[in-house]
């Protein structure tokens, strides 16, 4: 996989990694090229479990199932929000928020800016 490379690099370059956890599946490797019996995974997803492994502090924004979206954050295939699904409520172990509002995620998200400055 091309972009594995990439994804690493970054990964270990961080000193905290943060991620906001809605309903829609981002980008992923052509589903072909993943392993069989591998779970798919976004790209996103790829980088979290990444610096989870390698120890680095991990901030999920999580939104809640009923959080309001607009439509186009809803995922374009029931495949995709399936993956969503199961990987949100997968990394719901490691949440150290969990969000409500818009508002509330600003103000997290200032805050944890701030302690890295």
């Amino acid at each position: 996989m091309e972009e594995a490379p990439c994804i690493l690099t970054r990964a270990f370059s961080l000193i905290a990694a943060s991620e906001l956890l809605g309903v829609r599946y981002g980008a992923e490797p052509d589903p072909s090229s993943v392993p069989e019996g591998e779970t798919r995974r976004s790209y996103t997803q790829m980088e979290v479990e990444i610096a989870r492994k390698l120890g680095k502090k991990l901030y999920v924004f999580l939104c809640p199932e009923d959080f309001l979206y607009d439509e186009e954050s809803q995922a374009k295939s029931d495949e995709k929000r399936e993956l969503q699904r199961a990987y949100w409520q997968q990394i719901r172990r490691f949440l150290h928020f969990r969000l409500f509002s818009f508002s509330i995620i600003a103000r997290r998200a200032s805050r944890l800016h701030n302690s890295f400055s």
